[in-house]
């Protein structure tokens, strides 16, 4: 497509002083610069190169001028606009400049949010509103300009940022500008769109240029000092330098001659307060209702204004026409400040009792106007208004419609504005505790504080047990499982059990936190059982599988449980999160992967979303194991460091981080995550001596390995717990590496009675390999090679411990003559550990084969031995981002993407990231 021609977009020109004086116009003077960024933003938006240009400068020094001349250039080039005004008192508007943008009855449902969608995602409007946007570029090219973006409410800020990451071959361009100084909605996602952003700098007109000017306006050259001295005065910005003319006006009428002290003496405070005097000489009604529109912010309606300063409809259209003439409001029909100088000017006049005298005035009117409730709780956090009786109403529907558009700022100000209300008892409690639930994404600290406080004054039993859930939720998610269980234990003992309803929800989410993922609680609580209790019936059932599992029930029965619980349930609460986990751990105890993954990664996005870090860590430890059981060690790699890297409890995950670099071969890195884990964590100690072990045996101590895994198991059956790590089996395999053949056919036997008792292929499959290596297991009724045989069967699903049953028996085969058979098994062990990333596995099967007398097949290498996370993150290092550029894209950690990348040197045989563009096929 042929790129803009100069006379298409009207080519920029040397731009002169105004006619009609410096306030005229004043503010091109001198861009031309700007106007050719502005130009190649618009060329290369038709040609199908979107394209963001950010205009910063302080108030006053043209940006919406710009935005303007923008605006009417694309137009006049056959571009469609789109144009919005931010404002201060918009910020809590979800959507509110969005909406500016979109303006067709059709889009009026773009920015609803689809309630059959989790409250709190805003991914399937975003989704709306770029598609929308792609439509229009469809017919003609589209320019979006959006005026003062540092006041942009987050969700437009962060549909923006969604927009540029995804705009890909659209034609369209974007156009913001931020104003210097003022304060920001969202720091961080203006910054993550600035990153996108070509920054184009608004400074103030040079001292040749103001010289021009004054000699302009005033029909006579000036002098070089006097020039000077407004240069300085104004720091060149023309809208300053537009009004200090304007003041030398006003005082030579009076007889006064300005030199260029004069000058200096207006300076700009000067100038804004000229501004108001001559706001002033226009009349009362005029001051009234420029103050209304200062308090109600730009874009008031003329009806408000006027009742908020107490006009009549004719006086208050006359004050309007006499500002708009004087250069103060425009209206369009709406009524704004022309310039973010002005209303500055005149809300800093405002005393302190005014503006709340002012704000409450205006919060009755718009309340009696029947106004959005997000409108009228603007005006009533401003002025701190708890007396009128519809407060609580209207900041309790502006908290739902800012949490139904993923606004949890602005719902954190309206709901902690109700916590300010007279009320007491059980309608307080029940504030705290909503306040809490959406302060999670805010501010975890202050949510604990509130449900603290939900809790003391909560008066009935039914919300103290909502405010104790989640509490308790919050808490471990903050502190972990120990102090979750001190909180409910606590509100256990205060209510004893005068309540059967209250006391028996306190001991089953007790029960529920002693069922987390990687956690071994006390024997009393883990041989209890949930008892019937009046709460839905899905907990009961999430709980109950759990224990079903740990006191050694048949694994299809505790599927089933799970199962049936996640199914029944509505797992959508932070108190409710306790249950969801506990489900989906056993679902993994039982090994159902494929079903505990199909449960886990909704609410892990469920658990992000909304800010409950601890339960998504939890949920991401449970995908890494997930992963590893079916041999996806990258993944699961990526998912440990995820949920290492995450909440207070991450000490939990090291034990899966020092597995899967053993599974890798990657013992340096093994070692590191044991040294950063706590061994004298009770919660911890189980995993971690199995982690230690396995590392030992991984470096060929098997004393300590065989040690670390009896104590392991030791720690499970003293609370009379099945173990959730195959710690026997791991015990054998080092005893039979030390030569103690009957230690290690007593493990293998223990493991397979009970692998074979609760029905876990995983963990009879592990056991019978030892009972084959050592000489069978009679008591299992196996001999050694039928052992393996169905080990092999068994391990199906499990490709490590697969290939370790067929590195076992492929050596056996090999040693009693069937050398064809056993080749095959080991070729096939040594594929399985090269796709699968196991390289010692691959080592040990390569090592039979060559005592065999055999080759294995060629390993992968290259650009094909990639995985595809792998391809992701070297596509992205030869693309030109940097580590972080790429973890911030990928949602990974640096420590993620340097591992992927030191891996892919390795496979890719190379020395470095400069290399890699070279190692990679072309095309």
């Amino acid at each position: 497509m042929a790129s803009l021609t100069s006379s298409q977009l009207g080519a920029p020109t040397r731009h002169r002083w105004p006619a009609d004086g410096p306030s005229a116009g004043a503010d091109l003077i001198g861009r031309d610069d700007t106007m050719d960024a502005l130009h190649r933003c618009l060329a290369a938006a038709r040609d199908g190169r979107p394209s963001l240009v950010l205009l910063d400068g302080v108030g006053g020094v043209g940006r919406s001028a710009m935005a303007t001349w923008a605006a009417r250039t694309a137009e006049q080039a056959g571009f469609g606009t789109a144009t919005a005004r931010c404002s201060l008192l918009e910020q809590d508007f979800a959507f509110a400049a969005t909406r500016q943008l979109f303006t067709a009855p059709r889009d009026a449902d773009l920015t609803t949010p689809d309630h059959a969608e989790t409250p709190g995602a805003t991914h399937a409007a975003m989704q709306r509103l770029l598609a929308r946007t792609a439509e229009l570029a469809e017919d003609r090219p589209l320019l979006l300009v959006v005026d003062d973006l540092q006041w942009a409410d987050v969700p437009t800020l962060r549909w923006l940022a969604y927009l540029v990451r995804r705009w890909s071959g659209l034609r369209v361009a974007l156009l913001g500008t931020i104003c210097a100084g003022e304060p920001v909605s969202d720091r961080s996602t203006l910054d993550e769109l600035g990153a996108f952003a070509t920054r184009v700098p608004l400074a103030g007109i040079t001292l040749d240029e103001v010289s021009g000017a004054l000699a302009h306006a005033f029909d006579k050259p000036v002098s070089a000092p006097f020039a000077a001295a407004c240069h300085r005065a104004t720091g060149g910005v023309p809208f300053l330098l537009g009004e200090l003319v304007g003041a030398i006006r006003t005082r030579e009428r009076t007889g006064a001659t300005i030199d260029e002290r004069g000058v200096a003496e207006i300076g700009p405070e000067r100038v804004a307060h000229t501004v108001l005097n001559r706001l002033r000489r226009t009349g009362a009604a005029s001051v009234d209702l420029a103050n209304a529109v200062a308090v109600l912010g730009d874009g008031a309606d003329l009806t408000s204004a006027a009742q908020l300063c107490g006009l009549g409809g004719d006086d208050a259209a006359r004050a309007v026409d006499e500002l708009c003439a004087q250069g103060v409001l425009t209206a369009d029909p709406r009524l704004s400040f022309a310039h973010s100088i002005v209303r500055n000017a005149v809300r800093r006049a405002l005393t302190v009792g005014a503006g709340i005298a002012a704000h409450t005035t205006a919060a009755r009117v718009l309340h009696a106007r029947h106004a959005p409730a997000e409108e009228v709780a603007a005006h009533v956090v401003a002025a701190d208004l708890t007396t009128e009786p519809w407060v609580g109403d209207v900041l309790s529907r502006a908290a739902t419609a800012a949490v139904d558009r993923s606004d949890a700022r602005a719902a954190t100000r309206y709901l902690r504005q109700w916590c300010r209300l007279p009320e007491g008892g059980d309608l307080r409690a029940r504030t705290l505790t909503r306040l809490a639930a959406v302060e999670l994404t805010v501010d975890r600290d202050a949510a604990e504080g509130h449900l603290r406080q939900a809790l003391e004054v909560a008066e009935s039993h039914g919300v103290r047990a909502r405010a104790a859930a989640c509490l308790s939720s919050l808490v471990f998610d903050l502190h972990g499982a120990a102090e979750a269980t001190r909180v409910l234990r606590t509100e256990r003992d205060r209510s004893g059990d005068a309540d059967d309803d209250h006391a028996g929800s306190l001991d089953l989410r007790i029960l529920a936190f002693a069922a987390q993922p990687g956690l071994v609680p006390a024997a009393a609580e883990c041989r209890s059982a949930p008892r019937p209790a009046p709460v839905p019936d899905w907990r009961v059932d999430a709980v109950a599988a759990h224990h079903a599992w740990r006191r050694g029930e048949a694994c299809p029965d505790v599927a089933e449980l799970a199962e049936r619980a996640l199914r029944d349930g509505t797992p959508d609460c932070l108190g409710d999160q306790p249950f969801v986990w506990s489900a989906v751990g056993a679902l993994f105890l039982a090994a159902r992967h494929d079903s505990c993954r199909r449960f886990a990664e909704p609410a892990v996005r469920l658990a992000r979303q909304r800010g409950w870090l601890g339960f998504a860590a939890r949920g991401e430890l449970l995908l890494a194991r997930v992963a590893r059981a079916q041999g996806r060690l990258g993944d699961a790699l990526d998912l440990v460091l995820a949920a290492s890297s995450t909440g207070r409890d991450r000490h939990v995950a090291l034990p899966d981080l020092v597995v899967t670099h053993v599974e890798r071969g990657e013992l340096t890195e093994a070692h590191r995550a044991l040294t950063d884990a706590d061994a004298d964590d009770p919660a911890a100690t189980p995993r971690l001596l199995h982690a230690r072990g396995r590392w030992h045996a991984a470096r060929g101590d098997h004393a300590r390995a065989l040690a670390d895994q009896l104590a392991c198991g030791r720690a499970y059956l003293s609370g009379a717990v099945v173990p959730e790590v195959p710690c026997h089996p791991w015990a054998a395999w080092s005893a039979h590496a030390l030569g103690r053949r009957e230690e290690a056919r007593e493990l293998a036997a223990h493991g397979v009675a009970l692998g074979r008792r609760t029905g876990h292929a995983g963990l009879l499959g592990a056991s019978l390999i030892v009972a084959g290596l050592v000489g069978g297991n009679r008591g299992a009724g196996a001999d050694g090679p039928a052992a393996l045989t169905e080990a092999v069967e068994l391990l199906a699903d499990a490709p490590l411990m697969l290939a370790r049953a067929l590195t076992v028996r492929g050596s056996a085969l090999c040693a009693s003559g069937q050398e064809t058979a056993g080749v095959a098994d080991l070729r096939r062990a040594f594929d399985i550990g090269i796709k699968s990333g196991a390289l010692p596995i691959a080592g040990s099967a390569r090592r039979e084969l060559r005592r065999a007398g055999h080759r294995p097949s060629r390993a992968l290498t290259g650009p094909d031995a990639l995985t595809r996370q792998e391809r992701t993150v070297v596509g992205l290092a030869v693309a030109g981002n940097t580590n972080r550029q790429i973890a911030e894209r990928l949602f990974l950690t640096v420590r993620t993407v340097e591992h992927h990348l030191t891996t892919s040197y390795r496979k890719l045989n190379i020395s470095g990231r400069r290399e890699l563009a070279a190692a990679l096929p072309t095309g």
